[in-house]
């Protein structure tokens, strides 16, 4: 029997001078394999859940296309009995690794990602969208940018734009996008995001888009690793349910990883300080 790929990870107004496309970003162009359509140059779980009667990774069409032919529908389904993320990427799914690799050529740093997209979340659940662009290896990472669906129902198309945050002044050999309709291991039966017309950003002098401030934390247990985004510098204090302070650190604007050597499983709080405006962003999230 073949082994179902569940995803365990958690993933300016000013007009732009020049812009390039990520592939098949309005996903107007499908291939038809017999009991699905795949969306051409990404790569999603259809192949393996269709064995099943399941399609995670569906083409959108009428009101739930942004532009053009057809968007891209992403579902959390049941598969044996496991809940399976849907989703996309531009690299390659390693089942048995139950990882994503690699990535296309790419060698040029973009400012930002941009996009169009729905959601509907069940319960705690959220979809996301990673970009990363790398090495020739895809080991290291030179930029990364990373959005997260809010958890709750957007029934309108709503754009998103995201900074990517450069690591290193090395030149990429690879990018790599991956979207999901869950949060990983957290994957809720029948969350659901859509995206359409995705745009990588390219603005005078590097100058990112001007996106509203938020801020998302999230832990990866399997790496012991506090993910963090920030649209302002400030500082993190994260707490358990008792009040005691258990991480105090510094965030810079984008994103910024932490890795936690211990932290006990249970439900946590946080409080972002943003530097420049002196607000406060608080949110909990769960350590499994």
């Amino acid at each position: 029997m073949k082994k179902i790929y569940i995803l365990l990870f958690s993933i300016l107004s000013a007009p732009a001078v020049h812009s390039q496309a990520l592939p098949n970003p309005s996903f107007d162009n499908w291939t038809n394999q017999g009991s699905y359509d795949d969306p051409n140059n990404w790569n999603t779980l259809n192949s393996i859940t269709s064995a099943f009667g399941v399609i995670t990774v569906q083409m959108a069409s009428g009101a739930d296309v942004h532009s053009g032919a057809a968007a891209i529908k992403l579902i959390t389904q049941l598969v044996l009995g496991q809940n399976a993320n849907g989703l996309a990427t531009t690299g390659t799914i390693n089942v048995a690794g139950q990882t994503v690799d690699g990535g296309i050529p790419y060698t040029l740093r973009p400012d930002s990602l941009t996009g169009w997209y729905k959601c509907a979340p069940q319960g705690a659940d959220f979809g996301f969208v990673d970009f990363s662009l790398l090495d020739a290896q895809g080991t290291d990472t030179v930029g990364f940018a990373h959005f997260q669906t809010p958890n709750a129902a957007v029934t309108t198309y709503t754009r998103f734009s995201i900074p990517i945050n450069y690591h290193n002044a090395n030149t990429p050999a690879l990018s790599r996008c991956v979207m999901s309709s869950s949060a990983g291991t957290s994957a809720v039966l029948n969350s659901m995001l859509i995206i359409d017309d995705l745009e990588l950003i390219f603005n005078p002098n590097g100058i990112r888009e001007d996106v509203p401030l938020k801020s998302s934390v999230q832990f990866i247990p399997a790496q012991n690793k506090l993910m963090v985004f920030s649209n302002a510098s400030g500082q993190i204090v994260i707490t358990d349910l008792t009040g005691k302070k258990v991480i105090e650190r510094r965030v810079k604007k984008g994103n910024s990883e932490f890795v936690i050597e211990t932290l006990p499983v249970g439900l946590y709080l946080y409080i972002l300080s943003d530097d420049y405006t002196g607000q406060n962003f608080t949110g909990k999230f769960i350590a499994e």
